[in-house]
């Protein structure tokens, strides 16, 4: 995975993969486009709402796109 970052202010334990311009299925079916998607290792429990930083640029978790159960995927916002 990508960089080491902090969650909620702490270092996060895992690299968090950021992708960008990520192509999903909203919830109508419709194509949605995401500028920034991160995936976080499901030990560290992110949730919506959480703050994220990496490499100086903040961000808030705001949709929860996938969890297997290994990792989860969220929209990011830029804040």
């Amino acid at each position: 995975m990508g960089s080491v970052a902090t969650l909620r202010g702490a270092p996060t334990q895992h690299s968090v993969d950021i992708e960008r311009d990520v192509q999903y299925a909203g919830m109508d079916g419709e194509l949605v486009v995401a500028q920034y998607v991160a995936t976080f290792d499901a030990s560290e429990n992110a949730q919506v709402g959480d703050t994220f930083s990496d490499a100086g640029v903040n961000y808030k978790l705001d949709v929860l796109l996938d969890d297997d159960g290994y990792a989860r995927r969220f929209v990011l916002l830029k804040v």
